[in-house]
């Protein structure tokens, strides 16, 4: 197999994996560069029956691996190993600044990494420098012991992570242990949730910007197609809706008309639209949490929607009382089912006396590529203005407005 080139950005990335980028473009551009990437393999914990916020593995046989957050799907570690080459692989060829640093008939030393990166503070198995980590093996003596540190023992690993304050020095806010950078530039930031009204939806700002873009607000029965248009671009794509089979549960049943509806699909964003087919006003607006082992796993970026809920009435102000957690996908997975659900608590529990409305799913049905092998089976939960998909182990893997 051919020699794979990359080259090495430290606080940054790695040949076309940049620190920051998202767990979707980072598959999607695996998808497009299968001649250099031809065996991809996706690991997440599933012990804890908690894949939403599971950390992600991408490992690139033999030698990348990226380590994505649980919470934002966003590359945080790359990791080089082995850097010598694995039959029948032909290895790697390392560039820094367009300077070859290892190749597989370049051995890269101890020697070479303070040649090339200058001085660091002194460590017995790593070197380590702003952004990046460089480990040796552990040489042993004829006695079993370790031998003293030289400069010609071999780097065999690469770690790669972002650097860990500002170049001013300044710390920064951090979302899943990742500062904003010039990946996540342009994307969603977060989507806040307003019941029975809409969705707000702010966005990364360029690095360079003083003040944060205005927020853009998605209203139900109000924002148009156009709007849309204006102030997210096209869609990926555009699907009218001809899957009616939700509408035998409608109050008038039998009753409803076609009038082309269609779906704005913004697969960048992990968001759906659905469009009047009259009045062209959004009539529902889906969220995807792109979780992993799903079946529509990848389909959607992750959306990072929120919802804050409501102070109850009589509460105390907010000037008095701290203010309330938001609901993420992060959240514990009934969070959000017990904030939406109107039934009482029975007593002395926290449990609900009732179920809310429940459908079954079957994602498996809807595959037009053949069987699904993951997450055939899923459920419908039913909310006043809200409907949520939910997983095995109760979580959220889309939400409906309307």
């Amino acid at each position: 197999m051919s020699t794979i080139e990359l080259d090495v950005r430290p606080g940054q990335g790695v040949g076309p994996f940049d620190i920051g980028a998202s767990l979707w473009n980072v598959l999607d551009t695996l998808r497009e560069g299968k001649a250099q990437f031809p065996q991809v393999e996706i690991k997440f914990d599933n012990e804890d029956k908690a894949p939403a916020t599971s950390p992600i593995i991408i490992t690139l046989p033999p030698h990348v691996s990226l380590l994505f957050t649980g919470r934002t799907q966003r590359l945080h570690t790359i990791l080089l190993h082995p850097i010598t080459p694995v039959p029948p692989y032909s290895g790697l060829r390392l560039t820094y600044k367009s300077q070859t640093i290892s190749s597989p008939s370049q051995h890269f030393k101890r020697s070479d990494v303070n040649a090339v990166f200058g001085p660091t503070y002194k460590g017995k198995r790593r070197l380590i420098f702003p952004g990046i980590v460089f480990e040796f093996e552990r040489a042993e003596g004829e006695d079993g012991e370790a031998r003293r540190a030289g400069r010609e023992e071999q780097v065999d690993r690469i770690v790669v992570v972002q650097r860990e304050k500002e170049r001013d020095g300044v710390e920064v806010d951090q979302e899943d242990g990742l500062r904003e950078c010039q990946a996540m530039v342009g994307e969603l930031k977060r989507a806040d949730i307003t019941m029975h009204q809409g969705v707000t939806l702010h966005f990364v700002p360029s690095l360079t910007s003083t003040t944060p873009p205005e927020p853009i607000r998605v209203t139900m029965h109000q924002t148009t197609a156009e709007d849309l248009l204006a102030d997210l671009g096209p869609p990926l794509r555009v699907h009218y809706k001809t899957d009616e089979r939700m509408s035998i549960h409608s109050a008038a049943s039998g009753m409803e008309e076609d009038n082309n509806s269609y779906f704005y699909n913004y697969f960048q964003h992990g968001l759906d639209f659905l469009l009047d087919g009259e009045t062209h006003r959004v009539t529902k607006i889906v969220m995807h949490s792109n979780v992993v082992g799903s079946a529509l796993f990848q389909r959607y970026k992750r959306c990072p929607w929120q919802l804050i809920p409501a102070q109850p009435s009589g509460s105390p102000s907010s000037n008095d009382a701290a203010s309330p957690v938001p609901i993420t996908v992060a959240s514990p997975p009934d969070t959000l089912i017990r904030y939406l659900s109107p039934l009482p608590l029975s007593n002395d529990t926290d449990s609900r006396t009732d179920a809310p409305p429940s459908m079954i799913l079957d994602r498996a049905s809807e595959s037009r590529d053949g069987p699904l092998l993951v997450g055939q089976t899923t459920r419908l939960l039913g909310f006043d203005g809200c409907v949520l998909e939910v997983g095995d182990g109760g979580e959220i893997l889309a939400l409906v407005l309307f």
